[in-house]
């Protein structure tokens, strides 16, 4: 049979198909560690982070082939551990890519993470 077309929603994994694929976070600057969980089933999501020194930080999200760049939140953090919810309201469902600048606009992290529907299936 050919696959049936679903829409985002309740019934979307009715029909699933496995689909491999890598990727390869780059390690942009080890002095920055990133914590975020690859499946955000909420309008809020849970950061950890561990910054080496003072920095203000701008967090966004695009999709993964690099288009349309939202901004989530700007914070400045001082050296150590940090968590915190980011707000995803914003965001459709679907897959997308946190990307972390730091106040000079240099790339310092970034994860791949879902966003579905809070009941899941």
């Amino acid at each position: 049979d050919t696959p049936v077309d679903i829409g985002w929603g309740a019934h979307l994994f009715n029909e699933l198909f496995y689909i491999h694929f890598e990727y390869y976070p780059l390690l942009i600057d080890s002095s920055f560690l990133l914590s975020l969980p690859a499946v955000c089933a909420s309008d809020l999501a849970s950061v950890s982070l561990t910054v080496s020194k003072k920095s203000m930080y701008t967090f966004s999200v695009c999709a993964p082939d690099g288009g349309n760049n939202l901004l989530l939140e700007k914070r400045k953090f001082r050296k150590g551990n940090h968590h915190f919810d980011l707000k995803m309201i914003s965001l459709p469902y679907g897959n997308f890519v946190m990307q972390v600048h730091n106040k000079r606009k240099v790339l310092v992290a970034e994860k791949l993470f879902m966003k579905i529907q809070e009941n899941g299936m």
